[in-house]
């Protein structure tokens, strides 16, 4: 893993504003209470909490102590070499979202990502930037997992260069899509 260098931050620009965001490593974020938070309150939004926590926590909410556990999971990846998360920063209110390569298999790395809904325009360009990154650091392959009702992370995966997979791994209940380096 030693040979793959991520930089602590990728510049994007929001789809609607233009304004300009940052995709921060979880491991160079300063774990606050402010930030868990923020991470407690986007993750009890209906759809990120639908699509993502429900089955896992019961129908419980997402507290303040799973986003503590999840910022020193996010960072332990990073010294682990396991795992790779970003979170992304608006100047103003701070995290919106969180974007993550869930493995550091170069062929057939999973993505994943959710996002505050009161700051839309974000996502699409979150995985262009954090894609086209992790390709520059010997990245292959990313794919993607999403319930076929779940249009708009559909959309957004679609926007940013994936395409249906034909090859891979079948989950149920899931679409997978997947992107290619194509320069390599």
């Amino acid at each position: 893993m030693n040979d793959i260098l991520f930089p602590e931050k990728v510049y994007f620009k929001n789809h609607f504003t233009e304004r300009e965001l940052v995709l921060v490593r979880a491991d160079c974020m300063e774990i606050s209470p402010a930030a868990s938070a923020r991470i407690t309150s986007i993750c009890n939004q209906t759809t990120v909490y639908h699509n993502l926590f429900q089955e896992r926590l019961k129908s419980a909410p997402y507290t303040v102590s799973d986003a503590v556990e999840f910022l020193a999971w996010a960072s332990a990846g990073w010294r682990l070499g396991t795992h790779f998360v970003f979170f992304i920063i608006h100047d103003q209110f701070g995290i919106v979202g969180a974007i993550d390569i869930k493995s550091a298999e170069l062929d057939n790395a999973e993505i994943g990502y959710w996002a505050d809904a009161n700051h839309p325009g974000n996502v699409t360009n979150a995985v262009l930037a954090m894609v086209n990154s992790a390709f520059e650091t010997g990245f292959v392959r990313f794919t993607a997992y999403v319930r076929p009702e779940n249009l708009k992370s559909s959309r957004v995966l679609k926007r940013a260069g994936f395409s249906p997979s034909l090859g891979a791994q079948e989950r149920d209940g899931f679409v997978c899509l997947e992107r290619r380096n194509t320069s390599s």
